[in-house]
């Protein structure tokens, strides 16, 4: 019998974070992102995509499948 795995590898097999929310394949986060990239509503902030209409820094919210575009492009 192997070694039991950790509250963390489960989540990671599981497609959960360690806080326990639902992430979304690369591919999804990639398509996501790449409408961030041109919308008209895209802030920079240092070097990362903000939101100008409800200011989340986009390479975080793309990964997540209980978050939503706030003007419905994802």
């Amino acid at each position: 019998m192997g070694t039991p795995l950790g509250h963390e590898e489960v989540q990671e097999l599981l497609g959960k974070d360690k806080w326990g929310r639902w992430k979304v394949s690369q591919e999804i986060r990639e398509e996501r992102l790449a409408f961030c990239k041109v919308c008209e509503h895209k802030k920079m902030v240092y070097k990362a995509i903000a939101c100008g209409k409800c200011g989340c820094i986009m390479q975080s919210k793309v990964r997540f499948t209980r978050q939503k575009c706030p003007i419905g492009k994802w």
